[in-house]
């Protein structure tokens, strides 16, 4: 069908089995419909800093629900995910973000100091999504937490306007 995505199959789940657990990690149970609207805040914070289709979100993230859910936020802004191995160092980031022409980086607190050393190098990448994790790191003033753009949320789900209408 044209137009069908991860997006929208996901979409469906949320819509059908809206409390149902969706992710699990650890003690944290993430449910479908917390799953979708967290990803409609990110699909739209990503929209409105300006991304257009096709561009490209980085996740330089391990394992975690803030993985998948930015991929599906992605998926529904009609952009691609850069899958980014946690363990690639300053010269390895900024060939893949940079050959990729990543516009949007979503990155665990840990990674922001490997970040700080080569952020003038990737000036393509105009949005930097911080994930608080275990290490304590404190959001830099150049990112904005992730958590706040998950939370621009709602029920209504978001699209790139290039999307084909849904049928």
């Amino acid at each position: 069908m044209p137009g069908w995505n991860f997006a929208e199959a996901w979409e469906v789940a949320a819509a059908k089995i809206p409390e149902a657990q969706c992710q699990v990690q650890g003690e944290r149970r993430v449910s479908w419909g917390e799953f979708n609207r967290r990803a409609n805040g990110v699909a739209r914070f990503l929209l409105d800093a300006g991304a257009q289709e096709q561009d490209k979100v980085a996740q330089y993230l391990q394992n975690c629900p803030e993985y998948l859910e930015s991929m599906f936020a992605a998926f529904k802004a009609g952009l691609a995910p850069i899958n980014t191995n946690f363990r690639y160092v300053d010269d390895e980031l900024v060939y893949l973000w940079d050959n990729a022409d990543c516009v949007a980086v979503v990155f665990h607190a840990q990674f922001a100091g490997t970040i700080e050393r080569i952020r003038d190098r990737v000036p393509r990448v105009v949005s930097w999504l911080w994930v608080a994790d275990e290490s304590g790191e404190s959001c830099p003033e150049w990112a904005t937490p992730y958590d706040d753009a998950a939370a621009l949320g709602t029920d209504e789900n978001v699209s790139g306007p290039w999307a084909a209408a849904s049928s």
